[in-house]
């Protein structure tokens, strides 16, 4: 990640909700100097000392769950909300640009093979969906996945601690107040869901 110190963030308190709220990522490894890359929903588990777990799980015909296996560097990004700038915003025309929210998590992951643990991540990833989107669903194994068996040869889950997580939170802090506060106008005035979004962190910045 190019990384500006204003835009930083790396209180677990902030970079949480994000992750929480927008759990699709993209997972990339890199070994011998290949990288691959996998689109997974991730979610996030805390332990009472504060350090953040990140769980998922992918096919097993998806060949990187290998390269967690050989302790490969792993990055995961999360990608929260982001949105086109008007500079015709701001108080003196400027030139475009794109506000967002991204966050990057890396270390290596640990597999996670056995039956009652794959059944843990798949329910702590309904859990979540449950708790953020209206629609519910009642957890249920078809009877092609009900025995151990079926369930691990289909499927492989892993775990990361993460060594490093850092957020980039790019909203117009290197403008002055007025600059922001035009910017947060604009947004509000957009119907799509990423001007709204982005305009709610930034008024938390401005307001």
């Amino acid at each position: 990640m190019y990384k500006i110190e204003k835009f930083e963030v790396r209180d677990l308190a902030i970079l949480q909700p994000v992750m929480d709220q927008y759990p699709f990522a993209t997972v990339t490894t890199v070994t011998e100097g290949e990288p691959f890359i996998s689109h997974l929903p991730i979610t996030t588990e805390v332990s009472p000392d504060g350090q953040i777990r990140l769980l998922g799980h992918l096919s097993r015909r998806n060949p990187q769950w290998r390269h967690f296996q050989t302790g490969s560097p792993v990055l995961i990004a999360f990608h929260g909300p982001h949105t086109y700038i008007n500079p015709g915003w701001y108080a003196e025309n400027d030139v475009p640009t794109w506000n967002y929210i991204a966050i990057h998590a890396k270390g290596t992951a640990k597999l996670v093979e056995d039956y009652e643990g794959l059944l843990q991540i798949l329910r702590k990833t309904t859990d979540h969906m449950n708790r953020t989107n209206q629609d519910q669903w009642d957890f249920f194994m078809p009877s092609d996945l009900l025995t151990p068996e079926d369930l691990t040869g289909a499927i492989i889950g892993f775990e990361m601690t993460p060594k490093e997580l850092i957020g980039k939170f790019k909203l117009n802090q290197n403008r002055n107040l007025e600059d922001q506060r035009g910017v947060v106008a604009g947004l509000r005035n957009r119907s799509d869901e990423g001007s709204r979004a982005v305009a709610k962190w930034m008024a938390k910045l401005t307001e």
